[in-house]
């Protein structure tokens, strides 16, 4: 059974203070909920109660903010005058407002909100109703639900799940792969979300069964010139279209210069491409999966016909003085969603290059973006996530049309290690329908980090205290579930679910990690909240901070 550590947000960071051979996972995970430096209140239990979920969502308010609110104004006369009102069978009620002919439920002093009820906010021009501090909840009230009678947390636009708001999504550990043999590269679930491919540093690609973690197939090129035993640099599923007729079929690159066609369930090789002469780093399937596009060494991108494997374009150069493509590695391709002709790629040079396959060769730049890995990433909004491999400002939201930064989203040092995250990997999540997920993460301070991009990209949790870096991370479809993995040669699938606040969570059935000879260390999960104490920190076995991990 997994098992969870809540630690505290203090104000010095803590160490990891568990000492690590190379192959081992002592501190495995940690997950960090939110952000709340000013909650100090120690969690007890594997539940939330819905003063603390109150305490995390809650806007801060200046004490200037609050002097300068004003009570609405109300008149003597009518209430001097006032009578009770009845309900509309003819009996007095001291439930309905006090003020003669008003029909509605009274919340304070016997009067509605319309007629002085402390439920009004007394901001100046809000008309929203106050929860607490005579405030609404966009003016540094509580954050319980706007609709009457109903005191659920709200968790959007001020008003709770049940009354049209969102549920917080929250992290759990699902399952823990420790088996491979070698670090791992890059991960994908397959379209239907049962498999999970990750390609490893010994050539070799894996796939497991994405319910138990057990391992189904092995694809292993024989020993051969094409240099077997290389790392498995990238990998893509090709997509599911009425014009496919095998289903399964995973495209995937080497360092040694190869692209291969696997059919997965046959364990056969369809095809191979190769160039010994380069290192392939990134690929990346056009929606249709009609063409697929790769780039590495030799800073060229190179675009392929799925049908007949043949080459269609080679474009390693930019257009007169506009732009000069790529002058050194490139780590990340992305065909642009809706646009069957264009493509983004990033890489070591600090730019982003733009591609027209029909002109063959790069339109347009973006200059800052420092990629060395699969951290390009595009969503059907017209928005380019990039994740750089630096300390300062990892992580950036470009428009593709115009080429401007949007926004960079903040990266907080953990409560884990102090040390700044080098990013490898970034993705958007892949559903159009629910709210759009952001996950990143690297190396330095060993981290991956989920952020909500719909919440003004809020931080849903941090998967911490990890040996080693992360070079991968995937969405799978649905967006119910992420994996984690890289250096550390461990596979960390992650659940994401909608945990609504204020209730009650059900106890989650889990699944044992799966363990190998060379990793003799128990794999835990751990959940680290700010609500425990930096000796937590210090002591993350201690029995007095476990609690089994739940979800909604």
């Amino acid at each position: 059974m997994y098992e969870a550590v809540h630690h505290k947000n203090a104000g010095s960071e803590g160490q990891n203070s568990a000492s690590s051979s190379p192959r081992s996972i002592k501190n495995s995970l940690s997950f960090i909920l939110d952000e709340a430096p000013g909650d100090k209140r120690t969690a007890s239990s594997a539940e939330l109660d819905e003063s603390s979920a109150s305490k995390c969502l809650r806007p801060s308010v200046s004490a200037n903010s609050i002097s300068n609110l004003l009570a609405p104004a109300v008149d003597e006369n009518d209430v001097r005058n006032a009578t009770r009102a009845t309900t509309p069978s003819g009996r007095k009620s001291s439930k309905y407002c006090i003020v003669e002919g008003c029909v509605s439920r009274a919340k304070h002093a016997r009067r509605c909100w319309k007629h002085g009820g402390s439920v009004k906010c007394k901001v100046v021009g809000c008309r929203n109703r106050a929860k607490t501090k005579g405030v609404c909840w966009s003016h540094g009230g509580g954050t319980s639900c706007s609709v009457d009678q109903c005191t659920t947390i709200a968790v959007s636009n001020g008003v709770c799940w049940a009354h049209g708001g969102e549920p917080v999504k929250r992290l759990a550990p699902s399952v823990t792969i420790s088996d491979c043999a070698s670090e791992v590269f890059c991960t994908r679930f397959s379209p239907d979300g049962k498999l999970l491919a990750a390609g490893c540093g010994d050539g070799a690609i894996r796939v497991f069964n994405v319910h138990d973690g057990k391992l189904s197939y092995t694809l292993v090129q024989p020993q051969s010139s094409l240099g077997f035993g290389l790392p498995c640099t990238a990998i893509r599923f090709r997509p599911l279209t009425s014009a496919t007729k095998t289903k399964n079929v995973l495209l995937a690159a080497s360092s040694n210069g190869s692209v291969e066609h696997w059919h997965i369930t046959s364990g056969k090789c369809l095809n191979a491409i190769s160039n010994n002469q380069n290192q392939l780093y990134a690929l990346d399937y056009r929606a249709d999966g009609a063409m697929f596009a790769t780039g590495g060494k030799d800073h060229a991108i190179r675009v392929y016909d799925e049908a007949t494997k043949a080459e269609v374009a080679c474009m390693d150069s930019g257009h007169g003085t506009l732009t000069a493509g790529h002058s050194n590695r490139v780590f990340s391709i992305k065909f642009v969603p809706e646009d069957d002709n264009t493509i983004v790629s990033g890489g070591w040079d600090n730019t982003l290059q733009i591609w027209d396959v029909r002109v063959g060769h790069s339109v347009r730049g973006i200059y800052g973006p420092h990629v060395a890995g699969d951290a390009v990433d595009m969503n059907t909004r017209g928005e380019i996530l990039t994740g750089s491999w630096r300390p300062e400002n990892p992580l950036e939201i470009w428009d593709f049309g115009s080429g401007k930064r949007l926004t960079t989203v903040p990266w907080n040092q953990s409560a884990i290690r102090s040390e700044p995250c080098f990013l490898y990997t970034a993705h958007f999540s892949r559903s159009n329908t629910g709210q759009q997920l952001i996950a990143a993460g690297g190396s330095g301070s060993n981290e991956a980090k989920v952020f909500n991009h719909d919440s003004n990209n809020k931080l849903v949790g941090t998967i911490a205290g990890l040996s080693h870096g992360v070079f991968t991370l995937d969405f799978a479809a649905s967006d119910d579930k992420m994996v984690v993995a890289g250096a550390d040669a461990a596979i960390r699938i992650i659940d994401i679910y909608d945990h609504v606040p204020g209730e009650k969570s059900r106890e989650r059935p889990t699944t044992p990690s799966i363990r190998n000879a060379h990793l003799p260390h128990e794999n835990l999960t751990r959940l680290a909240s700010p609500a425990l104490s930096a000796e937590a920190l210090r002591a993350p076995s201690s029995p007095l901070h476990r609690m089994a991990v739940h979800d909604a």
